[in-house]
This record gives C-alpha cells, sequence and structure tokens, in this order.
C-alpha cells in the first residue's frame, strides 16, 4: 500500500511539473500579462507538495534517506531542483522563463525515477553519516544550480540566433550571459563541496581518500570540465556564445556523472543508485 500511495503522489507531482512546463512555455508568448508566469510557479509548487510527501512516505517505509536506488535518487534531485528554481525566481527578477527549460527535465528525471525499481534496500552502517548527507545535498544542489544556469545559456542562444516577438521579451543578452555564469560559479562551489564530503566518507567507508571508481572518475571530469569553463571565462574572456555552449556541455557531462555512469561500468557506488551490494 505504501509504494501504490507513492507511486500515485510521484504522478501527482509529475501531473503538476507537466502543467507548469506548459504554463512557463506559454509565459514566453504572452509574457506581458505574467499570468502564465504566476500560474506556472504555482503549478510548480502544487507539485512539490505530493512529492514531498511521497519522500516522506518512502523515508518511512525504508528507514533511510532518499538516496538509494534511481527511485528515490530521482525524487530528491527533482525535490531540490524544483525548489531551488522557485526560490530563486522569487528572488530575481524576470527569470520565470528559464522554467520554460527547468521544469521540463525534471518531470522527465522524475517520471524516470518513477518508472526505476522500487525494491527496498538495506542501507550499510558506511552510509549513516554526516558527510554522506553533505555529500549528496550538495550532488542536488549542483544539479539545481546548473539547470538555471544552463536555461539562461540555452535563450541566450535562441536569442542570438534567432528574432521573434517573444524572444525580445526576454533579458538582454548581457544579462542572461551574467546569470549563466552566475549560477554555473555558485554550482561549481557546489560540486566541490560535494567531491571534499564525498572523498572524506570515502574515506572512513573503504579506507581511502580516492580510489578510482568509475564514478569518482568521472565527478574528478565534471569538476575539471567545470574548471576550464571558468577559467576559460575569465582567463580568456569566453562570453556569449562559447560560453553557452561550453556551458550545456558542462551540464551534459554532470547529468551522466550524477545519473549514469552507475549504470555502464561496475562502481563501488552502485548501491547508492541501484540498490546492490
Amino acid at each position: 500500500m505504501m509504494v501504490l500511495a507513492q507511486i500515485i503522489l510521484f504522478w501527482a507531482a509529475i501531473s503538476c511539473y507537466v502543467a507548469a512546463s506548459v504554463l512557463y512555455v506559454l509565459s514566453l508568448k504572452f509574457e506581458p500579462s505574467l499570468k502564465y508566469t504566476k500560474y506556472g510557479s504555482i503549478a510548480a509548487f502544487c507539485g512539490l507538495v505530493p512529492e514531498t510527501a511521497a519522500i516522506l512516505v518512502r523515508w518511512y517505509q525504508t528507514g533511510h534517506g532518499p538516496y538509494s536506488q534511481l527511485y528515490e535518487v530521482a525524487a530528491m534531485s527533482t525535490w531540490v531542483s524544483v525548489t531551488m528554481f522557485l526560490v530563486i525566481q522569487w528572488r530575481t527578477k524576470n527569470l520565470g522563463y528559464i522554467g520554460a527549460f527547468v521544469m521540463p527535465l525534471n518531470f522527465l528525471l522524475l517520471g524516470l525515477g518513477v518508472l526505476g525499481s522500487k525494491e527496498i534496500t538495506v542501507i550499510p552502517a558506511t552510509f549513516k553519516t554526516y558527510w554522506l548527507i553533505v555529500h549528496i545535498l550538495f550532488a542536488k544542489l549542483t544539479y539545481g544550480s546548473m539547470l538555471v544556469g544552463c536555461g539562461c545559456a540555452v535563450f541566450y542562444l535562441l536569442k542570438t540566433k534567432y528574432s521573434s516577438d517573444w524572444l525580445a521579451k526576454l533579458p538582454a543578452l548581457e544579462r542572461l550571459d551574467e546569470l549563466s555564469y552566475k549560477y554555473l560559479a555558485v554550482g561549481f562551489l557546489f560540486n566541490t563541496i560535494m567531491i571534499a564530503a564525498g572523498s572524506i566518507w570515502a574515506k572512513n567507508a573503504w579506507g581511502s581518500y580516492w580510489s578510482w571508481d568509475p564514478i569518482e572518475t568521472w565527478s574528478f571530469i565534471a569538476w575539471l570540465v567545470y574548471s576550464i569553463y571558468l577559467h576559460l571565462r575569465r582567463t580568456y574572456g569566453w562570453r556569449g556564445v562559447k560560453a553557452s555552449w561550453m556551458a550545456l556541455f558542462t551540464l551534459a557531462v554532470t547529468i551522466f556523472t550524477l545519473f549514469g555512469i552507475a549504470y555502464l561500468y561496475p562502481t563501488i557506488h552502485e548501491i547508492y543508485l541501484n540498490g546492490k551490494s
């Protein structure tokens, strides 16, 4: 019954996120009234309610936090990302249009997670540590920051390539470029903290700060790509189109690291996504 309740709640959340995505897309065309952005925000917030309930039910059912198997990882990543986006939208003027990029990716990720295995796994004692919580939390914050930053990059590229009334309503290119850099730089900080906390946890769990496990290796690669993006921008003055494409490449590498590696390579992190021992 608990699993059925979770599925119903998750699909309710997905429905709200789909509605939010449609409303944010409509806001691009009808932005002068602001009503579609407002309704999109309300739909996104309404989706957080059943998703929060589903995560809490799962937490109660398993006795541990939502960090085992894609089913739980996707739910928590989506929850943090949507919450971050709504807070950023509330604090930053005229940023609602980014929801047309952020919300579709989130409902797709949550849908993928809901379709995955719902088997309950036994979490080893090494997972019950403060450093693991920090590691996982900052992984989610990295994902959320990158979505917002890359959303700005997407609209920058669209605005430079096409000319239309709705694109003209978006912020100036310089503003989009600066916002993209701002949130990617914050994401880099979150990513660095994630790796540092993960290394401390690995020392306690496996006796070594770094063992070049596939997920560790790709985490370093993602961090390195992040570093190159920031270096090219700060040192060589990369702006605009080049920086936007580099931002999207960084997002692709990060998403692959967070959600794809464990399905392609054997790794001691497998229990984190798949519940394997």
